[in-house]
């Protein structure tokens, strides 16, 4: 770390001549105001315990099912009858990380993962750590940054497989801030945080969407059609047909009155078209929505 973060004056701190001291954990100079605390003990966090509330069904994520920081599918459990392990509760500003060695898994729960926190449990093979609110950022970038995974892997054990608990992560430190810096950073940052959150919510729907899609397609149920300058999705139930054409300035849907609703533009480097899961019912309701993907195995 260079610590050249812009001061109160839009400068490089320690380049424009910003107070630095010595601190003896790190063994090197860190800014004035600023200390040195484990991961696992700071004022700016706290170590999630197991256990969860009473729910009738959600999805459960076990570390396998997170890959960086995309989500997979998990699975569906209830209460009563999950397996052991299915007993960490999500929440808001919540980090969390595989305890595993070479394993980098992360989620950082902000605002924009409601629907993760509101409709899952994940493993006991995450750590969590509960952030203030205005340390959320900082915490999920140091989270997110190569020295945390490296020095997890250096401090990890166990005679089959190695991990890391509270014990180990003591000796992981973090540089904290003082309190101006932080809510800079936050204010900052936190846009660009919940943007991302956005984005791995978005890509696991899409991914949902394929996932349901697929097998229309390969059985017959639906087909694509390539034209010139559009792409046509036809959906065909027992009742009747729809169709859907994919133009380059966006995509339109035939509703069921004969109007055309147009949706949103396409998105590039991905594989099919979707329809959601409010149209797997036969009547195919004109209220439901299509979402566009561009079709990368279609001829353009």
């Amino acid at each position: 770390m260079q610590f050249n973060f812009p001061d109160v004056n839009g400068r490089p701190y320690r380049s424009s001549g910003g107070r630095m001291s010595y601190n003896e954990k790190l063994g090197r100079s860190i800014p004035e105001g600023w200390h040195v605390a484990s991961i696992v003990n700071n004022p700016l966090t706290d170590v999630i315990t197991p256990g969860v509330d009473l729910f009738k069904t959600k999805t459960y994520y076990a570390t396998a099912d997170v890959n960086g920081i995309d989500i997979g599918m998990g699975s569906s459990v209830d209460y009563e009858t999950r397996e052991s392990r299915a007993n960490m509760q999500p929440g808001l500003h919540t980090v969390w990380f595989a305890k595993m060695k070479n394993s980098v898994k992360h989620l950082f729960l902000g605002h924009s993962m409601k629907r993760v926190i509101d409709d899952s449990i994940l493993s006991t093979g995450f750590m969590g750590l509960q952030c203030k609110k205005v340390a959320f950022e900082y915490i999920s970038a140091f989270i997110d940054g190569p020295y945390f995974e490296r020095a997890k892997d250096q401090y990890a054990n166990g005679a089959t497989q190695q991990a890391v608990g509270n014990a180990e992560l003591e000796s992981v430190y973090l540089v904290i801030p003082d309190d101006e810096t932080l809510a800079r950073f936050h204010n900052l940052t936190r846009g660009l945080v919940e943007s991302i959150g956005e984005t791995i919510i978005e890509n696991k729907k899409l991914v949902e969407l394929r996932d349901w899609l697929l097998p229309m397609l390969m059985n017959g149920q639906a087909s694509v059609e390539a034209m010139q300058p559009n792409y046509r999705l036809s959906y065909r139930s027992n009742a009747h047909q729809r169709n859907v054409s994919f133009l380059k300035t966006g995509i339109r849907r035939q509703t069921g009155n004969g109007q055309k609703r147009r949706l949103r533009k396409p998105q590039t480097k991905v594989v099919f078209a979707f329809v959601n899961k409010a149209a797997c019912d036969d009547s195919f309701s004109h209220r439901s929505r299509i979402s566009f993907l561009n079709c990368g195995n279609v001829r353009r």
